[in-house]
């Protein structure tokens, strides 16, 4: 493949990365949003150590995913003239780190509201249940398909 085609695959992929990036980044900026707001609230004041822990836990977490998903974005701008397939490589990865992360930041959130609502251990059970299934949708699935369907490309 010429240095060109080369390129402008890897333009193309970097464009997908953007998009994918754009549909997560609305999930962590929703979570933020309500994350941020939990702390101004008169009811933040009665939380106990686990409470606060939990949601120390889910702010960091979506922190740490909203870092990693536009983090892409600057590495395009800052890092021009690196090869392009290496910049496709590096923003995928970084991607995918803030999606793995804004898993758990999901669950810690869901543990935080149900834990007032229903009680630690029931918050539990279904932050765990939510965990997974975010698990088995955003990866096992995507990887038994592609394991499944091995005439697919790889990226």
């Amino acid at each position: 493949m010429s240095k060109g085609a080369e390129d402008d695959r890897a333009c193309q992929a970097y464009a997908e990365i953007l998009q994918e990036v754009r549909i997560a980044q609305t999930a962590v900026q929703f979570l933020l949003g309500f994350l941020m707001a939990v702390a101004v609230t008169p009811r933040f004041a009665t939380f106990d150590s686990a409470d606060r822990a939990i949601y120390v836990t889910a702010l960091v977490l979506a922190f740490g995913s909203v870092g990693l998903l536009t983090a892409p974005a600057p590495l395009h701008r800052l890092c021009d003239a690196m090869d392009k397939v290496r910049l496709v490589r590096i923003a995928g990865r970084l991607a995918l780190w803030g999606v793995l992360l804004l898993m758990p930041a999901m669950s810690s959130a869901v543990l935080l509201v149900l834990n007032l609502v229903l009680g630690l251990s029931l918050a539990g059970l279904l932050a765990a249940v939510i965990l997974f299934w975010l698990v088995g949708f955003w990866f096992a699935m995507p990887i038994w398909h592609r394991v499944r369907h091995t005439d697919l490309p790889a990226r």
